[in-house]
């Protein structure tokens, strides 16, 4: 069955590529992939492999009927899966309610009553129920469903494996396409395309992965020279993606993950974070007026000039347009701090909350470069004060219980880190960037969720029975 299935995927694959009309080779796809998930339908551990296989490998296609566009096939058996596989698994198959109680899920949960709660209230309600209906798909089906298909051991490891080698052909095509730049950071924006629709997605799809493929590589028991080679790619694209955030992020987690080794507490990572927020919320004005007075850092094909050009805040358009998109988010929850404007709905409410004095040569009023740049400023603006608490309740739940997984005597292994140090890299680049409605991170980040909470019902089913 994988096998037509892939046959399936060839086939609109080819008809994606083949020069028809947009609408023609979209039902054609549509059409295609329909036949391969129906095929695919009682055998749940299939599809979820397929879809993780198929998630770096999806595809924007426009549906200008609907005015909307989906990421084909991703998406597409996203939503098919949520109406099946959520029907197969409440009357078919026996669901662990301690997967449902487990805290990261009751998170989850709030977090969707809280999208729906906006959505209601939203200044553009079809907008933010779009946003809710998506939201809900990614956690039914990536979080819930995944989860219920990782109490099988075996089945674990399979979420970075297999979206680690549906990563290769679109790395080789990025590779092949910027060679012929001679891998220049100028065109480095837009060389990941149709795959990613930017470096920094792709960037931080490469981070989140690399984790996992670098402690398997090393780790004397599970080493394969498969698993080497699939590293040294990683490693490589995330260089030439040119993406700062994801280069920060592996740095970063590199540290985190020798804290946590050291013994770190959750406790002490709370209160370091607070300290430091707090520290630079508290000086941002002497921080902005400091580095406007520096010298510049120029982004450019060295590498470490473009590293350090995060802090060049007079010529780097992308430095001054985030801060202009974080004041106006901070704006638009100074008007609604408890609703927010909606899900979904910055991209189109914005534009007036812009200050003067932030605008750049980039900015633009017409809603089509539209993201807040931060997951926390983002669920500030639509979801209000209660919305981005709930985020960053999450986020540190999540660094809690992996912390908890990989200090446990039996659980110290490669996938617990792999999920933990993914985890990590994308809440660092949450603060820069906001990838969540998107399913090629959707998956991993709500996958990897599921994975710490199998694994910390593990282990706390095996202290009771130590008890």
């Amino acid at each position: 069955m994988f096998l037509v299935f892939s046959v399936c995927l060839a086939l609109g694959m080819y008809f994606m590529y083949s020069g028809a009309e947009a609408n023609v080779y979209l039902y054609r796809n549509v059409l295609l992939g329909g036949i391969g998930l129906l095929l695919l339908s009682n055998h749940l551990s299939y599809a979820i492999n397929g879809l993780i296989f198929l998630a770096p490998l999806s595809i924007s296609v426009g549906m200008d009927s609907m005015g909307l566009k989906m990421s084909f096939p991703a998406e597409f058996l996203t939503l098919v899966l949520v109406i099946l596989l959520g029907a197969r698994l409440l009357y078919y198959e026996k669901f662990s309610l301690k997967i449902v109680k487990h805290p990261l899920s009751i998170l989850l949960l709030v977090d969707l009553v809280w999208t729906l709660l906006t959505a209601i209230t939203s200044e553009i309600p079809e907008v933010s129920f779009k946003r809710f209906f998506l939201k809900l798909a990614f956690i039914m089906v990536y979080y819930f469903a995944t989860a219920h298909w990782m109490t099988k051991k075996s089945n674990r490891p399979l979420l970075f494996i297999l979206y680690g080698l549906g990563l290769l052909y679109p790395i080789y095509h990025t590779f092949n396409f910027h060679a012929q730049y001679d891998f220049s950071q100028q065109v480095s924006f837009a060389i990941s395309q149709p795959f990613f629709s930017d470096h920094t997605i792709y960037g931080a799809c490469l981070g989140f992965v690399l984790p996992f493929f670098v402690l398997k590589s090393v780790d004397k028991k599970a080493f394969n020279w498969g698993m080497l080679l699939i590293t040294l790619i990683l490693f490589a694209a995330i260089i030439f993606s040119y993406s700062r955030a994801s280069w920060i992020a592996c740095m970063l987690a590199l540290l985190f993950g020798l804290a946590v080794r050291l013994g770190m507490r959750t406790r002490l990572l709370v209160l370091m974070t607070v300290l430091v927020s707090g520290t630079l919320v508290y000086n941002i004005d002497t921080i902005f007026f400091e580095l406007k007075s520096t010298e510049n850092i120029e982004n450019d094909d060295n590498l470490a000039n473009h590293l350090g050009s995060v802090t060049n805040l007079n010529t780097d358009a992308s430095n001054l347009e985030r801060i202009n998109r974080w004041a106006a988010a901070y704006n638009m929850f100074e008007e609604r701090p408890l609703t927010g404007f909606g899900p979904g709905t910055y991209q189109f409410e914005y534009a007036p909350y812009q200050s003067v004095e932030y605008l750049t040569g980039i900015s633009t009023n017409d809603g089509d470069r539209g993201h807040a740049h931060s997951e926390f400023f983002g669920a500030l603006s639509e979801t209000g004060l209660i919305g981005m608490v709930i985020f960053i309740v999450l986020v540190f739940s999540s660094l809690h219980y992996g912390i908890q997984v990989v200090r446990h005597a039996r659980y110290k292994h490669v996938l617990a880190w792999g999920a933990l140090l993914g985890l990590f890299t994308y809440f660092i680049q949450a603060m820069f960037n906001g990838f969540l409605d998107y399913e090629k991170m959707a998956i991993l980040v709500y996958g990897a969720m599921a994975i710490l909470c199998v694994e910390d019902l593990e282990r706390k089913k095996s202290q009771l029975t130590e008890e």
